[in-house]
């Protein structure tokens, strides 16, 4: 495996020279097939998969990313995702193109002890930003385990998707060209999800924050 200086033989999605063979192959295929909408399901399995995932949908999208997390984990076993600069950059450029980006949490938000909301680097980059765009930080509103779906998912603009059927593991699917399953997934979303949980960050803030 090819190394970046000091990795130890750690990936990262964002820089090639840390890429073995089968990590080029797999985040090029992943590329075309968001160029192309492809329909099939494409195995989405490792925290490195994951944050190179996470990046593109905020890439390509045109005017709402919705993200249904376990705790908007800065790194996931060694691996950075929403604590990474680049997924904070696209994030912030998806926003200045006044996109729009719901979060849902199902647990506590992923913050050392002493730390707010407004710290976590995937809500600071929000400082600046002058758009017509949105980000907003919601807590499910189940209490219990069973009351919540056991699994999560990401949803660009209601076409393509990437469903984590074990959480734990990030072992997920992903679909670009599925937008019938991308809306139900939206759809679930925003009605057992989003309208009901609780608001951690909101951005623009309501009036009566100012």
């Amino acid at each position: 495996m090819k190394k970046g200086t000091g990795d130890e033989g750690v990936v990262d999605p964002f820089d090639p020279a840390t890429w073995a063979e089968e990590d080029e192959a797999y985040f090029d295929a992943i590329d075309a097939a968001l160029k192309s909408r492809d329909k099939r399901y494409i195995s989405n399995g490792h925290p490195k998969h994951a944050a190179f995932l996470v990046h593109r949908f905020l890439t390509h999208a045109v005017d709402v990313v919705r993200i249904y997390s376990g705790s908007l984990s800065r790194t996931l076993d060694g691996v950075d995702v929403y604590g990474n600069s680049h997924i904070v950059a696209v994030a912030r450029d998806f926003l200045d193109r006044d996109g729009h980006i719901r979060v849902v949490v199902q647990n506590d938000v992923d913050l050392p002890s002493g730390e707010n909301i407004e710290d976590h680097p995937f809500v600071s980059l929000v400082e600046g930003v002058q758009s017509k765009g949105s980000l907003v930080v919601k807590k499910a509103a189940g209490t219990r385990k069973d009351e919540l779906p056991n699994y999560h998912w990401m949803v660009m603009d209601e076409s393509a998707y990437r469903l984590e059927t074990d959480v734990r593991n990030a072992k997920a699917h992903a679909s670009f060209g599925a937008p019938r399953v991308a809306m139900q997934l939206a759809q679930l979303f925003d009605g057992i999800l989003y309208e009901d949980g609780k608001t951690l960050f909101e951005w623009p803030r309501s009036p009566s924050d100012r």
